[in-house]
């Protein structure tokens, strides 16, 4: 969270709530759980170049 947060310039306590609303709409308990669920929904993709 503080990296989130240095990285876009706003406090960790907006993260934090950023956090909450996003697991809140994804019905998730952790950072993990979320990532899963929005993979599946296709919210996120991977992209497996590297």
């Amino acid at each position: 969270t503080p990296e989130v947060a240095q990285r876009l310039f706003i406090s960790q306590k907006t993260v934090k709530n950023h956090l909450a609303a996003i697991y809140a709409k994804l019905d998730a308990r952790d950072r993990t759980e979320a990532v899963v669920k929005a993979i599946r929904m296709g919210v996120v993709r991977i992209d497996d170049r590297d």
